[in-house]
């Protein structure tokens, strides 16, 4: 049990600094981590995020990201990598 809360403890830091990439002052449930990116939605994001194994939900011009306890520190690094590449 102490591994699952500390996992979940880093999920939600990793959460609160994918915030300060985010425009997030209309979104009324952060919970959700849906997520406007400044710009809008990189072209091709997508598609570079599956290269790098990194699966998220884009609608319209939001990014949703749902880290969960099967995600690592290596993954966040990727989704990082790839928004500061595109972004």
């Amino acid at each position: 049990m102490i591994g699952i809360t500390a996992n979940c403890t880093w999920i939600c830091t990793k959460n609160n600094a994918l915030a300060t990439m985010f425009d997030n002052t209309d979104n009324a449930n952060a919970s959700a981590n849906r997520n406007r990116l400044p710009n809008g939605i990189p072209e091709g994001l997508g598609e570079r995020l599956s290269e790098v194994r990194i699966y998220v939900s884009i609608r319209g011009d939001v990014l949703r990201i749902a880290p969960h306890l099967c995600n690592d520190e290596s993954d966040i690094e990727r989704l990082f990598n790839v928004l500061r590449e595109l972004t």
